[in-house]
């Protein structure tokens, strides 16, 4: 069962109380101030926030997951088409290594990828 946080509760009670007035402790008046449409009113939303509070947090929190999902699928789609240059071996032997100085560095050429299928 849910529980209704302290000020929710005390508001509550200071609402029934006064929904209920001042009783004198006398058989005759005991119900003579109660207003039960605005009683019952007060009970069925105090029934319900506890529930309605954890549904909106729910909700909220796969509002989130949905939209954490959708930024990673958009990374994916540009980290896929990113692989799908270098997947091209025309494209990635393309690129070529020099030195201004070749008795201090040499640049072998580039390994030609076999694709396998």
């Amino acid at each position: 069962m849910a529980t209704i946080p302290d000020s929710t509760a005390s508001s509550l009670a200071s609402s029934i109380l006064s929904s209920l007035g001042s009783l004198s402790g006398t058989t005759s008046t005991v119900g003579a101030n109660l207003n039960v449409s605005a009683l019952v009113t007060q009970l069925v939303a105090a029934d319900r926030s506890a529930p309605q509070a954890q549904i909106t947090r729910e909700t909220n929190s796969t509002n989130a997951e949905v939209s954490a999902l959708g930024s990673l699928m958009g990374a994916l789609g540009t980290f896929q088409s990113a692989l799908q240059k270098v997947a091209d071996p025309t494209a990635f032997n393309a690129n070529k290594a020099s030195s201004s100085n070749s008795a201090v560095v040499t640049a072998l050429p580039p390994v030609l990828l076999k694709r396998v299928e």
